[in-house]
């Protein structure tokens, strides 16, 4: 399952959104929690590799040098000289790269959860 996909996400709030209209408006209802704990699976789908890259892309401005000496890539001879070369981290004995690259998926695409705040503030307080 891919998290991170744009179909799974457009799916996801239609779902929650459902869900959300039945109840909104309902006088007995004064409030609700919609709770989107995502589990990614450690899935790593050509999309999530991709995205990732672009996430750690983004977190060292393009430079790779950065990121290549925070994480001992030079030392470890893992260094790569291209963000197209990024390499596939599943097997990885680079936790510390492994742990800021799944990052990406835990914190980007976990965005469902902004649609019941659409709602909520329907709610009086």
């Amino acid at each position: 399952m891919d998290i991170c996909d744009a179909t799974y996400q457009f799916y996801g709030e239609r779902v929650i959104r459902t869900l959300i209209s039945q109840v909104a408006d309902h006088p007995a209802v004064v409030r609700y929690q919609v709770n989107y704990k995502p589990n990614y699976y450690n899935s790593l789908s050509d999309n999530v590799h991709l995205q990732g890259g672009q996430y750690l892309f983004e977190i060292f401005y393009g430079d790779l040098n950065d990121l290549n000496h925070l994480f001992g890539l030079d030392y470890w001879s893992n260094r790569f000289y291209s963000w197209e070369d990024f390499p596939d981290v599943t097997a990885t004995i680079n936790e510390s790269l492994c742990g800021e690259f799944y990052n990406f998926p835990r914190r980007t695409c976990a965005c469902l959860p902004a649609v019941a705040i659409l709602y909520s503030a329907r709610i009086p307080s």
